[in-house]
Formats: C-alpha cells, sequence, structure tokens
C-alpha cells in the first residue's frame, strides 16, 4: 500500500501537511543519520533539506516531540533506508547488515482468534538477523527524530506513519521484543539459557489488530501462512519504494534507453555467448530496490517460443521475468521426493496448446520454461501442500514427506544461462521452517523452529518456546512429521485419523508437516 505523495516532494505541499514543519536550504549531499552529531542535527535536516528552487528559509533547533511532524520521521526514514541500501548493494550479501544480538531475544506470543499462522511467520521474519538488523537502523533512526530513548509508541503515533504503517508496527514490535538500547556493539551470537527444554522468554506479546486490517486478513479465521509471508514482506516493500520515490532526486529519462518507439527486441549475450531476446520486466513499484526487496526478491525468468507460420523460418520467442517474494514449489506430483526435485519440476518444459498467434489468430503449440533469473540473499520456499480436488469437490492436503536438510543446494540446471553462476552462489542454509500441523487443510496449527546458532533448535508453539538441541532433534523435527509433545518435551507418534464414529486425534497428535522453509545464502562476493 502506498500513502502519501507518490510524486515530487515540494516545501508548498509540506506547509499545509504541517504547520510547524522547518525548512533549511537543501545541501548537496544528504545527511547520513548514523553519522548525526546529535538528535537536534538530525530532526533539522530531516525537517527542511528537501526544500526546492533553493529557497532560503528559517530553520528552528528545536527537538521537541510536539515539533516533530510526519514529514521529519518520513525523510529521516529515507535517509536511513537509502543508506542500507548502498550498504546492501556494496557487499551483495546478507552479512551487509548486522545487529547487536540483544535484538534477537526469543518471545513467545498470545494466540487470539486463530491467528497462529501470523504468529510463526512473525517468528520465522525475526529469526533472520539480516532483517532484524534493518528494523534495528530504522528503530534507532526513529529514536533520534524524537530525540528520546524509550516507548516509540507513544511518541510516533499513527498520524505520524501514514506512508509507512506496516513499518511502523514492525518497529514497535522489534521494540517490544527487546527495548531499543543506544551505543551497542553488532555483531556477536545470541545468548541462550543452558537448560534445554521449556525456557521462559518473558511476558508473552499480543499482536498488534492493526496488522491484520491493514494486510486485508480475516480476523477468527485460519489464513495461510505463505500468502501471510508474502504480504507482510510486500507491502514493507512497498512503504520503503513509496519513500524513495517521493524524496529521492527527480532523473531526467534519457530518450535513447527510455524512449523505444521502433517496437524492435533487445537481445542479451550469455555468459557462454548465446544471444537470448531481452525479457520484457513485470514491474509494479517501477524496479525500485529497497533493503526487503534485495534481501528476498529473487527474479524468475519464463521463456517460450512457438514456430511461426511456415514461410517463416524462424521462432518466435517471448520473454517475462518476474520478481518472486516466496517461491512455490509443487508436491503433488510423483517425481517430487526431494526439494532438489521440486526446484527441477519449477524448470521442466511446459507445453501449451491453446496459444493464438497474435499476428494470424491461430492456435499454434508453445514451449515454455521458466528459469531462476537471480536469487536472493534470503530465499523463502513454500511447499505447496494445498490444492484444489475436483473429485472431493474441496481442498486437500498434501502429507507427502519432504525430508528438510540444514544445507540447499540450488540446482545449476534451473538458473538462467544468462548469468555466470557458481555452486558456491547457490548454497543456502536453513533459517527456520514453519510447519503447518494437521491431516486437513480447514483445520490446523502453525508453529515455528529456527536455528539460532550451530548447535540449538528453537521452536516455537505460541506462546511457549523450546531449546532443543540439534544433534540429538534434528533428525526428527527436519525429516519427520511426529508431533512434537511440549508438555513432556519430546518427540511422539502420528495418530491415524479414525472412521466417521470414532474419535477425531487432536491437533497435538496429528502430522507436523514442513510448509515455509526459509534459507540464507552464505556467499559474498
Amino acid at each position: 500500500m502506498e500513502g502519501g505523495d507518490s510524486g515530487n516532494f515540494n516545501t508548498k505541499q509540506r506547509k499545509k501537511k504541517s504547520k510547524k514543519s522547518k525548512q533549511i536550504v537543501p545541501q548537496k549531499s544528504p545527511v547520513n543519520v548514523f553519522g548525526a552529531s546529535n538528535a537536534a542535527d538530525l530532526v533539522t535536516s530531516a525537517a527542511g533539506v528537501w526544500a526546492r528552487n533553493n529557497e532560503k528559509v528559517e530553520v528552528k533547533k528545536s527537538p521537541r516531540v510536539s515539533e516533530v511532524s510526519s514529514d521529519d520521521v518520513d525523510f529521516a526514514l529515507f535517509e536511513c533506508i537509502t543508506d542500507m541500501r548502498n550498504r546492501q548493494l556494496n557487499h551483495r550479501s546478507s552479512s551487509s547488515l548486522t545487529c547487536s544480538p540483544y535484538r534477537q531475544q526469543p518471545r513467545g506470543f498470545i494466540n487470539t482468534q486463530n491467528t497462529c499462522y501470523f504468529i510463526a511467520c512473525l517468528q520465522s521474519l525475526f529469526s533472520i538477523p539480516a532483517f532484524v538488523a534493518i528494523l534495528d537502523r530504522l528503530s534507532a533512526t526513529v529514536h533520534s527524530v524524537f530525540a528520546e530513548v524509550g516507548c516509540l509508541r507513544n511518541l510516533w503515533t499513527e498520524d505520524l506513519a501514514v506512508t509507512t504503517p506496516i513499518l511502523r508496527l514492525f518497529v514497535l514490535l522489534l521494540d517490544d521484543i527487546s527495548p531499543y538500547k543506544p551505543n551497542q556493539p553488532n555483531g556477536g551470537q545470541l545468548a541462550l539459557p543452558n537448560d534445554f527444554g521449556y525456557i521462559p522468554t518473558g511476558k508473552p506479546l499480543k499482536v498488534d489488530p492493526k496488522f491484520f486490517s491493514l494486510l486485508t486478513l480475516e480476523v477468527g479465521h485460519e489464513q495461510d501462512a505463505a500468502d501471510c509471508m508474502s504480504r507482510l514482506i510486500t507491502q514493507l516493500h512497498e512503504e520503503m519504494a513509496c519513500l524513495l520515490r517521493r524524496f529521492k532526486p527527480s532523473e531526467t529519462p534519457k530518450n535513447a534507453l527510455e524512449e523505444d518507439d521502433d517496437g524492435e527486441e533487445w537481445t542479451t549475450v550469455g555468459c557462454q555467448g548465446k544471444k537470448f531476446t531481452e525479457a520484457r520486466q513485470t514491474q509494479v513499484d517501477n524496479g525500485e530496490m529497497t533493503p526487503i526487496s534485495f534481501l528476498f526478491g529473487g527474479n524468475l525468468i519464463s521463456r517460450s517460443s512457438y514456430k511461426k507460420a511456415s514461410r517463416t523460418a524462424n521462432k518466435s520467442d517471448i520473454s517475462v521475468k518476474e520478481r518472486f517474494f516466496v517461491l512455490p514449489l509443487e508436491l503433488n506430483d510423483p517425481q517430487v521426493t526431494s526439494l532438489e526435485d521440486g526446484f527441477r519440476l519449477l524448470a521442466k518444459r511446459d507445453i501449451l496448446s491453446d496459444f493464438r498467434d497474435p499476428e494470424t489468430g491461430a492456435c499454434v503449440v508453445m514451449n515454455r520454461r521458466v528459469f531462476i533469473d537471480h536469487l536472493p540473499p534470503v530465499i523463502l520456499v513454500q511447499l505447496n501442500r494445498f490444492f484444489y480436488s475436483v473429485s472431493k469437490n474441496g481442498i486437500q492436503k498434501v502429507l507427502k514427506q519432504i525430508p528438510v536438510y540444514k544445507q540447499l543446494q540450488i540446482p545449476d540446471s534451473i538458473v538462467s544461462k544468462e548469468r555466470a553462476f557458481s555452486k558456491a552462489q547457490g548454497t543456502y542454509e536453513l533459517t527456520s521452517v514453519v510447519f503447518h500441523i494437521g491431516y486437513n487443510a480447514t483445520r490446523g496449527h502453525y508453529t515455528t523452529v529456527t536455528l539460532p546458532t550451530q548447535d540449538d533448535l528453537l521452536y516455537f508453539d505460541d506462546e511457549r518456546v523450546f531449546r532443543l538441541h540439534q544433534q540429538r532433534d534434528e533428525e526428527s523435527m527436519l525429516r519427520t512429521h511426529r508431533p512434537f509433545d511440549g508438555r513432556n518435551c519430546r518427540f511422539t507418534e502420528c495418530r491415524h485419523p479414525a472412521g466417521s464414529d470414532g474419535p477425531r486425534p487432536s491437533i497435538a497428535e496429528q502430522p507436523r508437516t514442513p510448509y515455509l522453509l526459509v534459507y540464507t545464502s552464505r556467499f559474498q562476493s
């Protein structure tokens, strides 16, 4: 969702929005929020750096909270987002952003009105150090704007976050999990209790109900976790992209690049010298790169070809690029028994027999293949366990057992040949898994396991958090569907569904199936 002004920002608009909006003469280069000498300097820069026509205006250096406007906060966030994006582009890896371990403390959440799917997504996202680092920097920036260290909820109110409502809720949630502490060293490993089993993590938190209204999720009904994850990431990205478009200098279009009126296709020369038709890229946000899209955004390229009329010797090629945040893999195919099989099926050649030639209108046979054109630092893989069955007239669940390992190797055969690709670039390590517990799609429960260290597993079941030993429990947790008994902290056996007259097994006795996998690349260019 995009709020605020999508076009260029000017001083006249700002005067309408805030009576006490401050302005200064525009500077030649943006102020780095991380290098500001004090909060007053940051508030001054955020309030007035974006003035047009070199107007000379008066500056007030009062950091009082009552004088902070939505424009002040938005511009400070814009600078922070721009700085993070530049760091990511320079390092090209997930490790380009780090934060202090105190920000990664585990917490439980209260499951109210069937919100376990949302809680599972939150636990998975907050297990990604680079994602937490992004929120940590945004939190530090907003604290600096208000020149106070404490509860942002009473300072950064909804009316000051019209453009960034979801971003605000995430930052507030991070501060609820672990309150902001300035001047903490980055890096290091999360410190966990010495004991295994149930671990106390403090008072469980409540999810802000505004999350659900902003994401148009129906409260009180179980939702799909993968769809929820996609909405969360997409909304965060779009809010950041909105700030970047709003404040960045307008660019003069280059006619040679942007005005292509001749209708001719471009060609790309791949890494092995082979020529490809340049793919047309579908964009819903002007292709804006944000810290979120850099971290989670990959590209798929679909290449389709068909033989034209007999008088034409050449084939017609159609290529389309499309970004993904969550990559779905089909399981309802007998050939798929592993993650690697699912990736290969993704790139399997499809034959479309009902495609019509746009020139002649005749039906032609089209061949289509999908490749991965760009791999993100963090890849989210959805195992498609739910499908519509015509014979049963409803949504069914695939209970096929797909083993999950700590290391994933993306097959190079499914990567576009336009890209130079090494084995190291396709090597990922497991960060977290979201499970769907249940025999069917209509009733179930979501939980999450994370791998915060080389030796530990953290299993999240709503309010409860359990510490397990990787060497002892990895096999049962990741490569079986055995339920986890939280009362006795052990794995049990699934209870098969009884007949129509027999008692139905409880959720705690039903299979715990991996559904959404989060892998992080260790590749550094």
